[in-house]
């Protein structure tokens, strides 16, 4: 007769009903008795909009997830592709790794701490090997690694893919760790995938391939103004990224003071909401700003063709002063005061090491309307020049990563006018909330 342990293996790796088996066994009590971690997320509420499901149901619907993911029913190229040929130990890794990864969830200390001593104990019971048990324990502990890195760092820098490659044993972990978080933000809700998030992901895994390999990331193209640009004109491209299912803006203008507080100002003012920015310029006389934005409308879709004259006449008054900004958004403003559906504190954190050449500043608050120029307009003001801007939106929670340089040093700032800054921020009227 099998073991209960292989039983209980073969339904968690079970490639046509694993999730509906494991909701049946949660409901008689039997999953409880394989893991006991699991009576405690019991039905568990997370307080936030941006979790659609109880902790439990979550799990489920990510084991559901990364079936289809594997079957190739729902599309994600690097996932998809990462899942053919897999043997069947790193399948028992995979599929026990997402069902432990938010198991301690609602206990006191770090889920993902928690989780992987949790799986240390619990994985030989279960059934699996020393490594598989080790390899489960690492998944666990990392499976926010390579989220938070391709949404809140620059992958591109080399910094970045030093710190983020050191976390990471092997290519083999990698791939799995690939595979694990695909699933993870599948199955938080709908909507929570898109390919933005799926670019930034696959572009952060190859970049950590090349870096494992050859400990160095080939260099960027030199920006190259377009073709029949005149010294001196605005040029304004803006089109559709299918793909990503993003609208990008690029600017090519004379670089000035205040030209990103403007730029953000303005696709705020037409209910844009930027996702990602890069802030360049081209030596020369004069140097020439080569900005570029990956926005979204206010419905979270590209905008339509139609949309772009109206765009780019706005970006061009903005930049030839034929409207005040400042004053325009101002119109907008119900309440000086943002009005907070969750309690969230507003959390400022630099960073020198996180990158070669920038500093590194996170910011945590709630997201709004016009958050990005109200930054921009405050990094102005303390002689701040941004050169990236990540933006990842939870519910209602925005996460923004900046990379920051000091104007008169054209250096990291330094850590004795952290304070300054963060003090400067969260004295802003647009942090305040009621």
């Amino acid at each position: 007769m099998p073991k209960p342990t292989g039983c209980f293996l073969a339904i968690l790796c079970d490639k046509e009903n694993n999730s509906r088996l494991l909701r049946q066994m949660q409901e008689t009590g039997l999953l409880q008795h394989f893991i006991p971690a699991f009576s405690h997320i019991d039905m568990l509420m997370q307080f936030d909009p941006y979790h659609e499901f109880t902790v439990d149901e979550h799990i489920f619907n990510c084991v559901s997830k990364m079936r289809e993911l594997e079957a190739g029913t729902i599309s994600c190229p690097l996932a998809n592709r990462l899942f053919k040929g897999m043997e069947e130990p790193e399948r028992r890794v995979l599929y026990t790794a997402i069902l432990l990864h938010d198991v301690c969830k609602g206990m006191n200390g770090r889920h993902e701490e928690l989780g992987a001593d949790y799986a240390l104990d619990i994985c030989p019971r279960l059934g699996l090997s020393q490594d598989e048990t080790q390899a489960v324990s690492w998944l666990v502990r990392n499976h926010l690694l390579l989220s938070q890195t391709a949404f809140h760092r620059d992958a591109d820098d080399q910094a970045t893919m030093e710190q983020f490659t050191a976390s990471i044993p092997s290519e083999k972990h990698l791939d799995l760790l690939a595979i694990l978080t695909t699933a993870d933000i599948m199955g938080v809700g709908p909507g929570r995938w898109n390919w933005n998030k799926a670019a930034s992901i696959e572009h952060l895994y190859e970049n950590a391939q090349i870096f494992m390999h050859e400990r160095e990331l080939k260099s960027a193209p030199e920006i190259a103004l377009p073709d029949g640009y005149r010294n001196g004109e605005t040029l304004i491209d803006i089109h559709n990224d299918a793909t990503r299912g993003v609208t990008v803006i690029s600017v090519f203008t004379p670089d000035r003071t205040k030209l990103f507080e403007k730029l953000t100002g303005v696709i705020g003012l037409g209910g844009g909401n930027i996702v990602d920015a890069k802030i360049r310029t081209i030596g020369g006389d004069p140097a020439i700003a080569a900005d570029s934005f990956t926005v979204r409308n206010s419905g979270s879709n590209p905008y339509s063709e139609d949309d772009f004259g109206i765009l780019r006449e706005r970006i061009l008054a903005a930049l030839e002063d034929r409207t005040d900004i400042g004053q325009e958004l101002g119109r907008l403003k119900a309440s000086s005061k943002y009005r907070a559906a969750y309690p969230l504190q507003l959390e400022i954190k630099f960073n020198n090491a996180a990158s070669a050449h920038n500093t590194v500043l996170e910011i945590e608050t709630y997201d709004r309307p016009k958050l990005l120029y109200e930054l921009a307009r405050i990094f102005n003001e303390l002689g701040l020049d941004l050169r990236r801007a990540k933006i990842t939106v939870y519910g209602h929670k925005a996460v923004d990563t900046f990379y920051l340089k000091d104007r008169e040093t054209s250096g990291k700032i330094e850590p004795a006018r952290f304070e300054s800054i963060r003090a400067a921020i969260a004295a802003s009227p647009a942090f305040a909330v009621r």
